[in-house]
C-alpha cells in the first residue's frame, strides 16, 4: 500500500545512518539531500516532483546514506519494503 505524507519546510524526512524500510516519490515540493562530513552538513542535491529517494535502504536493508530534508512544503508517496516486495 502506498501512503501520502506531507512535510513542512525544514522537516527531516530521513536521517543519515537510520535504518530504512521505506522509499519515497516526491509528488510535489522540493527536498535537499545532504551528508555529514567532519561535523558539517554538505549539500549533495535538490530533488523535486517525480524524483525518488530512500530506495537503496529499503532494498538492501543497510542504514541510510544521506539525510533528506523538506525545503518547501512537500508531499511524498511512501512505499514500504513489505508492499514493494
Amino acid at each position: 500500500m502506498i501512503s501520502l505524507t506531507q512535510y513542512k519546510g525544514g522537516d527531516v524526512i530521513i536521517r543519515e545512518h537510520d535504518v530504512g524500510e521505506t522509499a519515497y516519490v516526491i509528488a510535489q515540493g522540493k527536498v535537499e539531500v545532504s551528508k555529514e562530513r567532519g561535523g558539517q552538513n554538505v549539500h549533495l542535491a535538490y530533488l523535486g516532483a517525480g524524483e525518488t529517494f530512500g530506495e537503496m535502504s529499503m532494498i538492501d536493508e543497510k542504514p541510510r546514506s544521506a539525510t533528506v530534508t523538506a525545503v518547501t512544503e512537500t508531499l511524498v508517496s511512501e512505499i514500504r519494503r513489505d508492499d514493494f516486495f
